[in-house]
């Protein structure tokens, strides 16, 4: 089999998810040093984009442009997986340019 993850694989991806999500919560503002405001401003566009190329795929097994797509799991890329990349990929580009959060001096 291909793709078989282990617990330990996903957890990793939770806690990288979580990671993320921790990135769209904070307000730079907030925050004390100026290498988090750094983080959280290029991290807004960075995660989007990996979404994106996830969507897009790398043309073998994965993403919307796949060439095997008779397994299990490349069924459901196509109806689930890569639609939803390519949502929360639209849906981070869309709040980075909706409210820009500046990085004050």
């Amino acid at each position: 089999m291909l793709l078989a993850p282990t617990t330990v694989d996903c957890i990793l991806v939770g806690v990288v998810l979580l990671l993320f999500a921790i990135v769209y919560a904070q307000n730079p503002s907030n925050l004390n040093f100026k290498i988090f405001k750094y983080f959280i401003k290029f991290g807004q566009w960075i995660i989007p984009i990996i979404f994106l190329i996830r969507a897009i795929g790398e043309f073998k097994y994965v993403g919307f442009f796949k060439e095997v797509t008779t397994t299990e799991f490349a069924q459901m890329d196509t109806l689930l997986f890569s639609p939803l990349c390519l949502g929360i990929g639209c849906v981070g580009i869309f709040l980075a340019l909706k409210n820009p959060k500046t990085i004050d001096k």
